[in-house]
C-alpha cells in the first residue's frame, strides 16, 4: 500500500484540533478498480480549484492521491481481490488531509518505505512520491483487523474559497 512518516506528539495535537474544525470538501466510497481513477482525479481537480490552489501544487495533490489509489488497488487488495476505497477530503485552516481508506488485509506499516527516486527501474516510486509531494503521511492497519487507513496532509499557503453562485 502506501507508508509511513512519523508524525511528533505536538504535531498530531494540532492536527486533531483541526479536524474537529475541518470542511469536508469529498467524501465519496467506489471500487477498488483502475477504471474508477479518472473520474476521482476529476473530482478531486474540481475541489481544489474550488479552493483556488495553484495549478501545479494541485496536479502534484491529485497525482499522490491517484497513485495511493493505485496501491491500493494493486497491492492492498492485489490480484483476484476487489472491495471498496473510500475517500475523504478535508480542509481547515489551510490544512488539506486526505484519507483513504480500504478493506484489504492489514499491511505492516514498518515495510512500507520510499524508494529512491534516483533508482533505475520499473515501479516502486509511489511512496518516494506521496513522501515528496506531503508534509506528512501515514498508514495504519484498522482496529477491527481488516483494512487500512492512509492519511496524506498538505499545508497549502494560499487557499482562497470562491464562492459558486446558484444558478439563475
Amino acid at each position: 500500500l502506501i507508508g509511513l512518516r512519523l508524525m511528533s506528539v505536538a504535531h498530531c495535537a494540532e492536527h486533531a484540533h483541526s479536524d474537529a474544525l475541518a470542511e469536508v470538501l469529498l467524501e465519496q466510497r467506489f471500487p477498488a478498480d483502475p477504471c474508477q481513477l479518472r473520474d476521482l482525479r476529476a473530482q478531486l481537480r474540481t475541489c481544489l480549484d474550488a479552493l483556488a490552489i495553484e495549478q501545479s501544487v494541485r496536479e502534484r495533490l491529485v497525482l499522490a492521491v491517484d497513485e495511493a489509489c493505485c496501491n491500493i488497488v494493486r497491492h492492498a487488495y492485489g490480484s483476484g481481490r476487489t472491495g471498496p476505497i473510500d475517500i475523504r477530503l478535508t480542509h481547515a485552516n489551510g490544512l488539506l488531509s486526505f484519507e483513504l481508506t480500504d478493506a484489504a488485509p492489514c499491511v505492516d506499516p514498518d515495510r512500507i518505505k520510499p524508494k529512491p527516486l534516483g533508482e533505475c527501474r520499473s515501479g516502486g516510486f509511489g511512496v518516494a512520491l506521496i513522501e515528496a509531494v506531503m508534509d506528512d503521511w501515514r498508514i495504519e492497519p484498522q482496529a477491527s483487523g481488516c483494512g487500512n487507513r492512509l492519511l496524506m496532509r498538505k499545508r497549502v499557503t494560499t487557499i482562497n474559497i470562491r464562492k459558486v453562485s446558484p444558478p439563475a
